[in-house]
């Protein structure tokens, strides 16, 4: 039983993670249309809650753990895996469905000089 409660958790993670990144591609595109130095700022705030957003989850984790009294190594493991790979998930769908226009508006542009 706790399996399919982790499997159903990792499930609503990834869906949440791609809700999450959506309204942060929405917001990145409102910003880019504004005076020079906000877009950096209003950016790097959104970026933290972005973050933010995405280590809430692992309270969660913990959580279901607890709920069964048992604390394993393996359902630590197991739990991990499927929450990097919900994350993975994603960040992949942000990179195929936004990451080509966000970089035409100025964002997420190499550092480095070719």
């Amino acid at each position: 039983m706790i399996w399919i409660q982790l499997l159903t958790y990792h499930a609503f993670c990834a869906a949440a993670a791609m809700v999450v990144l959506e309204i942060f591609a929405f917001m990145l595109r409102i910003v880019a249309r504004f005076p020079r130095p906000l877009p950096l700022l209003f950016g790097l705030v959104f970026y933290g809650l972005v973050a933010l957003c995405f280590a809430l989850p692992l309270l969660g984790l913990e959580r279901i753990n607890w709920a069964h009294g048992s604390s394993s190594e393996l359902f630590r493991t197991m739990g991990l895996i499927g929450y990097l790979s919900s994350l993975l998930l994603a960040v992949l769908f942000f990179k195929w469905r936004h990451l080509a226009a966000l970089k035409s508006l100025g964002y997420f542009q190499s550092r480095s000089r070719p």
